[in-house]
């Protein structure tokens, strides 16, 4: 089975991937890897061997997200952008998991959400 990198390596949803599969990910959290960094994320999958990139990086608080709008904008839409033009440049596969906020924003953080599906979107 192909290698697997995680990013965003303390959400919940890293935790579980982690231990359903040990053998074939590598997780990284925040301090490893800052995702609003390009120098960051081209650092890392340059150096791993991992065929796939598994964005469970995000601002969930949705309290925090209203009060924080240029920081969730950041990190929920523009480094999701970045790590995938980054996949893009070394033949890497991006997974990125998102959140049914997407599909109705009703909140900024669902705007976020929505915003990056829609880049996502144009970029395949």
């Amino acid at each position: 089975m192909e290698k697997i990198l995680i990013l965003g390596g303390n959400s919940k949803l890293a935790r579980c991937f982690f231990l359903l599969y040990p053998k074939i990910t590598k997780s990284l959290t925040k301090k490893e890897c800052d995702i609003t960094s390009k120098n960051d994320v081209e650092k890392v999958i340059i150096n791993t061997s991992a065929k796939y990139i598994l964005n469970c990086a995000a601002i969930t608080d949705i309290e925090y997200c209203e009060n924080n709008k240029d920081k969730c904008l950041n990190v929920n839409t523009f480094a999701v952008n970045c790590i995938e033009s980054v996949c893009k440049k070394y033949n890497k596969k991006l997974i990125h998991i998102t959140s049914d906020y997407a599909l109705n924003p009703v909140n900024y953080y669902g705007f976020t959400k929505y915003l990056n599906e829609k880049q996502l979107d144009k970029s395949k």
